[in-house]
């Protein structure tokens, strides 16, 4: 089989797949997703992402051009058609979600109300949309701290260049963070968990943890959590506006905890419809990032000083 046939015969069992639960699907889905990235499988077997995206896309695109920055396999895109838009622009690098993109996709482009734009996000051309900017932008392009798939650069390069401009619509159009003190007997007790504290106060990675060791490590104990406090806010950001925080303090009095569990809130203020991933743990698309709270802080009430740059988060200091 060559590169072609493949793509084509990835793109046709992932198409046969969309929606469906684990139990459902077949030994090819997995077999043809080993050319994909691994989360972008569990984003397609996530029925209540789906069904939110829907929601939220249905009451806006009617008659308009959309820009679906970050398509992968083209379900935004689809939504936007199947919801009456005029013509949508398909952002998407990866050359596996392109192949799948196409073969979905394929009636769309033949019509003309469907394009595929093989390029990185970042820098876009107003000049490529013959028919002026964008009405409506879609998109998910969330990481489990919200930032990890390079969020707010992207916005903020779309609005230089006159493709996001204060017409338009962004679908979702707000962002939040918070974090929430958890504790996991499990964990505590292993010998592993002192390696945690050996680790630089840096940045968190696309995942939320320190190293992909570490995620494997907590996505084999994601049913050992016990929530010990309550959440708090480390930043909103709206996404028309594109502001951050620069630093951020937050104080945490919880008797008992053994790490802090990011999630994040994502709403579409047209529509009041809000998406949480507080209720998913660590082996997920939009997987709760955990953060090591050292040895020498659990049991006492402490603070955290994080600062926030535009593609990831820092950890300064625990005090």
């Amino acid at each position: 089989m060559d590169d072609l046939e493949n793509n084509d015969f990835i793109a046709s069992v992932i198409g046969e797949s969309l929606g469906k639960g684990p139990e459902d699907l077949s030994v090819e889905f997995f077999d043809a997703g080993d050319a994909l990235p691994r989360w972008h499988l569990l984003m397609l077997q996530d029925k209540r992402r789906l069904e939110y995206y829907s929601d939220i896309i249905k009451p806006k695109v009617l008659d308009k051009i959309v820009l679906d920055v970050g398509t992968g396999s083209g379900i935004l895109s689809y939504f936007a058609l199947k919801w009456g838009a005029k013509k949508v622009y398909s952002v998407e690098q990866n050359p596996a979600l392109q192949a799948v993109y196409r073969h979905l996709m394929k009636d769309y482009i033949k019509e003309g109300r469907a394009e595929l734009i093989s390029d990185d996000a970042l820098y876009l051309r107003l000049e490529q949309f013959e028919e002026g900017a964008p009405d409506v932008i879609v998109h998910e392009l969330f990481g489990s701290i919200g930032m990890g798939e390079n969020l707010i650069p992207i916005f903020r390069a779309l609005r230089t260049e006159g493709i996001i401009t204060q017409n338009s619509l962004i679908v979702p159009d707000s962002l939040e963070v918070w974090v929430r003190p958890v504790w996991s007997e499990i964990i505590s007790h292993e010998a592993q968990i002192a390696a945690f504290d050996g680790y630089p106060l840096n940045e968190l990675n696309i995942f939320g943890c320190q190293s992909f060791w570490e995620q494997d490590y907590l996505a084999s104990r994601s049913a050992h959590w016990e929530t010990m406090g309550e959440s708090k806010l480390l930043f909103h950001c709206d996404l028309k506006k594109l502001e951050l925080p620069d630093t951020v303090i937050l104080s945490f009095e919880a008797s008992k905890s053994s790490h802090l569990k990011l999630w994040m809130k994502i709403k579409d203020t047209k529509t009041d419809l809000v998406h949480i991933n507080d209720h998913q743990e660590v082996d997920s698309h939009w997987a709760n990032a955990f953060l090591t709270i050292p040895h020498w802080l659990r049991g006492k009430a402490f603070k955290v000083e994080f600062k926030i740059f535009a593609n990831r988060l820092q950890v300064k200091r625990f005090f």
